[in-house]
């Protein structure tokens, strides 16, 4: 038993030793490298991806109850200033019809047999950026 382990392992050096000569691993070695001087620190860029999500924070049961859209803002800066604009469209319409006085990022409303169909969307403007 000792013998097979003992040849086992030979063999597993052995073919180890085989693929480290071989030719991918010799041109890995002849990668470019990049010289970096010891007092670069580097710098990081960070780019913003601004997302928006729309949370239902509330679960209405049934028509009377109140339904609470939120805008959820991902990845916006203290700094930024922004606008909101809520719409909605129903299966018969494909068109977005602007909701007066719907402007803030949160907005309410009771559930009815007019309203139970309807799609919400908001549109989020922020402020000197185009």
């Amino acid at each position: 038993m000792k013998k097979l382990i003992a040849f086992l392992l030979a063999f597993i050096c052995l073919y180890s030793c085989a693929i480290g000569d071989s030719p991918a691993t010799q041109t890995d070695l002849n990668e470019e490298y990049i010289i970096i001087d010891d007092d670069d620190w580097g710098s990081i860029d960070f780019e913003f991806k601004r997302k928006v999500y729309i949370n239902l924070n509330n679960d209405p049961q049934q028509f009377g109850d109140e339904v609470e859209l939120i805008a959820v803002l991902v990845d916006f800066q203290p700094e930024d200033k922004v606008s909101f604009n809520w719409h909605y469209t129903n299966q018969q319409n494909t068109d977005w019809i602007f909701i007066e006085d719907a402007t803030k990022q949160i907005y309410t409303f009771i559930l009815n047999r007019t309203n139970i169909n309807n799609w919400y969307r908001v549109i989020v403007n922020l402020e000197g950026i185009k």
